[in-house]
């Protein structure tokens, strides 16, 4: 498959992260450009360009929004902070029922002093009511695992986190291989939990690196992601695969050219899992 050319699918998304704060119509033409299928935007980025307009620009979008991003969704050591961040839950999910996507992602919050024990207690009670208003309006909210530099963001480092996480609030999973491709027996543990997974994101690495976030596109770093997707699709995951880039190797190259190379790369994996190859 030449790298210009993707077979669509609404399976695969990529990510705004990989360009600089802007208008949100910017980021649609150059998603256009790189031929993405699906594209994911961040809440803040409708906040800091003003919500409505920016909204009513992703409704016309001619390229279909597969997500909304809203991180750090709890402040679980403050409970009395969880109604107003279950309303900004809430409207992230409303908006991007409105724009025609069906998922919201972010991570679990900070834990601040509690144990993970604790943090998760916390965080069941404060998603519990945030993840069935979103069904009701057809949107699935997930959580993703977070780097443990980022204690701000969230209390969740594996997949196997994650997992007693989902199982205690009925929160579903954003599998972020960054994090998690060489945890051990990964795909049997997605095996046992397919139906928990709403979403996989795929990127590659490149060793030594001393920065964070550091991004490859997939097929540039070490991450094994043929033998990966292969395993994960036969495990029986069927979400979203979306292309998360983002990093100085990112802005070194182009968010354009890397995005065009990295969502080639993954849709011919794609294809390839899914014919048996």
């Amino acid at each position: 498959m030449h790298a210009g050319q993707i077979t669509p699918t609404p399976r695969l998304s990529a990510t705004a992260l990989a360009f600089p704060p802007r208008p949100v119509a910017q980021d649609i033409a150059a998603f256009a450009e790189a031929g993405v299928p699906s594209i994911g935007v961040a809440e803040w980025r409708l906040e800091e360009q003003g919500w409505d307009s920016e909204l009513a620009v992703l409704k016309d979008s001619p390229v279909p929004v597969a997500y909304l991003l809203a991180p750090s969704f709890f402040t679980l050591e403050d409970p009395s902070r969880w109604p107003a961040e279950r309303e900004r839950l809430l409207r992230v999910a409303s908006a991007a029922r409105d724009v025609g996507a069906n998922l919201v992602y972010g991570t679990t919050g900070p834990a601040g002093s509690l144990s993970f024990e604790a943090a998760t207690e916390a965080f069941a009670e404060a998603a519990a009511p945030v993840v069935e208003a979103a069904a009701d309006l057809g949107v699935t909210i997930c959580f993703e695992t977070t780097n443990q530099l980022r204690q701000e963001l969230g209390f969740t480092y594996t997949f196997r986190d994650q997992v007693v996480v989902s199982e205690a609030s009925g929160m579903p999973i954003c599998l972020d291989l960054a994090w998690t491709w060489r945890e051990r027996g990964l795909v049997e543990l997605v095996a046992a939990n397919a139906d928990r997974i709403a979403m996989m994101q795929v990127s590659d690495y490149i060793p030594p690196s001393t920065s964070m976030p550091d991004r490859a596109v997939p097929g540039d770093g070490i991450v094994p992601l043929k033998a990966l997707l292969a395993g994960i699709h036969a495990a029986g995951f069927r979400g979203l695969v979306d292309v998360e880039l983002l990093g100085p190797r990112i802005d070194a190259e182009g968010a354009v050219p890397a995005l065009r190379r990295g969502v080639a790369r993954v849709a011919e994996l794609l294809a390839a899992r899914t014919a048996g190859v």
